[in-house]
């Protein structure tokens, strides 16, 4: 019975194996593949919970054997009250039946077991996460799919953003899913865009640097899963402060200075020397206002004291959006995607000047 059990259980891993297998190299659809995978495992747990209800009862029964034979007397004293054949009888009778029982059960239940244990690990993390499989950087001005929409069959999840339903999980659950925003030009930028999705692997369906996006399909390892991510990149107009530099001062603007000459002029003629002074500063001062674009000398002054205004730098913004084709959720698989690449991509700009926008959607 327990070897039957053994096969048995080693039967259902084995299929449990090739049913994830095949979903990996396109066999069947995630029906097939979620249904088998439900009945495996839940023979594989009755099987093991069956194989450990066993090992309880031998041991209860091994227990109870002992407890009533009391201590176990000599073989001297059992061949004086009962005689030699009939002890050794009584102790054979005490072995179990079969003496492999045990370990086999105990092989059940370990390799169950070890099976709970190795899902709970692969599924314990996204437990928590909430139940979308469709994650953008920018909840406001969602990136379009265009090739995804011809690759994907009717059966397969919509690409129609659902937008406040599953933006606010979004935004609770996957904070750290924001744009990038950054000094580098658009064009580097795609091209360093290009350059990581070719180094991950993922399948390119579409490519137009003109319109700055680009679609990928990225299968998972293990199950096989096939998600749709759409990277955009367009210009960003960044303010730029430029070099401070002291401003000039107004005694020295061109006419204020003073007159060369008049601190030497005779003193019979300062009075018409002051004349033709007050008159040069007057013509001075008219310049320097007309200059500034002021109406007095004292907002010509003010124009002239106030910092200079910012140049603005054209810049570049990535917005990312992944997709999962089949399921409710994606236990955080999404979000993790989005955060690894927008990470890399940040990494790859360097030393440009990166910064990372802080709300998620923001224009």
């Amino acid at each position: 019975m327990t070897r039957i059990m053994m096969i048995l259980q080693l039967l259902l891993v084995v299929a449990l194996v090739l049913t994830m297998a095949g979903h990996k190299w396109h066999w069947w659809g995630f029906g097939v593949l979620s249904t088998a995978m439900a009945a495996e495992l839940v023979a594989i747990l009755l099987l093991g919970l069956t194989s450990l209800g066993l090992l309880l009862w031998i041991g209860y029964r091994k227990l109870r054997r002992l407890i009533r034979q009391g201590p176990r007397r000599t073989s001297a004293t059992q061949g004086s009250d009962h005689g030699r054949g009939r002890g050794r009888r009584r102790r054979r009778s005490s072995l179990p039946a079969n003496p492999t029982r045990v370990p086999q059960l105990a092989v059940i239940v370990g390799v169950t077991v070890l099976l709970i244990v190795v899902g709970l690990s692969m599924v314990g993390s996204g437990l928590d996460k909430p139940l979308i499989h469709d994650v953008t950087t920018d909840i406001e001005d969602v990136p379009q799919y265009r090739a995804a929409l011809v690759a994907r069959s009717i059966r397969e999840n919509s690409l129609e953003y659902e937008g406040a339903k599953i933006a606010r999980l979004q935004v609770s659950h996957y904070p750290d899913v924001v744009p990038l925003v950054t000094t580098v030009d658009v064009s580097t930028t795609y091209a360093t865009v290009e350059a990581l999705v070719a180094e991950r692997g993922w399948e390119v369906l579409r490519s137009d640097p003109a319109a700055g996006e680009l679609e990928a399909v990225v299968e998972t390892e293990l199950m096989g899963f096939r998600d749709d991510v759409i990277i955009r990149v367009r210009p960003e107009v960044m303010a730029e402060a430029p070099d401070r530099a002291e401003a000039p001062d107004m005694a020295e603007a061109p006419g204020m200075a003073e007159v060369p000459g008049m601190a030497e002029a005779p003193n019979e003629a300062a009075g018409e020397a002051a004349g033709e002074d007050s008159a040069a500063i007057a013509g001075a001062e008219a310049e320097v206002v007309a200059e500034a674009g002021a109406e007095t000398v004292e907002d010509a002054d003010a124009i002239k004291m106030a910092p200079p205004e910012p140049r603005a730098a054209t810049g570049s913004r990535v917005d990312m959006r992944s997709v999962s084709r089949v399921g409710n959720g994606d236990l955080g698989a999404n979000a993790a995607r989005i955060e690894a690449f927008m990470a890399d991509l940040s990494a790859a700009l360097e030393p440009q000047l990166v910064s990372r926008q802080e709300v998620p959607g923001g224009g």
